[in-house]
Order: structure tokens, then sequence, then C-alpha cells
């Protein structure tokens, strides 16, 4: 909650980390994504989707980093909203 798609995607980047909003089935496609309606998310969730993938290449190392990074960029978001 309190928390857009769109600002934490703009944060992670800055951090360094790749991610997206909404479901990789409807990327590109504007609003809230399908699969999050069809959760029966209410809309004020569906804002702050983030899709974030792992490769053969990802480590616990990196898992740790991006959760540490998003932590913080979520707390900021929130206080901020």
């Amino acid at each position: 909650r309190d928390c857009r798609s769109d600002s934490l995607l703009a944060a992670l980047d800055l951090a360094g980390f790749h991610a997206s909003a909404g479901s990789a089935c409807a990327a590109g496609a504007p609003g809230p994504s399908r699969v999050a309606r069809a959760l029966g998310l209410e809309e004020e969730w569906q804002q702050g989707i983030l899709r974030l993938s792992m490769g053969w290449s990802s480590t616990e190392a990196g898992v740790d980093a991006l959760v540490e990074a998003l932590v913080g960029i979520a707390s900021r978001a929130r206080e901020a909203a």
C-alpha cells in the first residue's frame, strides 16, 4: 500500500536492479494486470505490483541486496505518501 509501481521501479533502477510491473504475459500493457484483477486484489494494491525474476546467475547475496534495497525504497515511498 502507498507504493506505486512506477515510483518503485524508478528507485530500483537507480539502485541498479531491474524489475517490471505486472505479469509477463501483459508486459507493456497499460493499467493494472489482469492477473492482479483475477486474484481479487484491491485496486490500491494493483497499483503497486512488481515482477521480479531470477535467472541461473542469480545469487543469494544478490537476492539479499534486492530485499534490503526494496525495504528501504518502500519505506521512503510510504513516508512520502
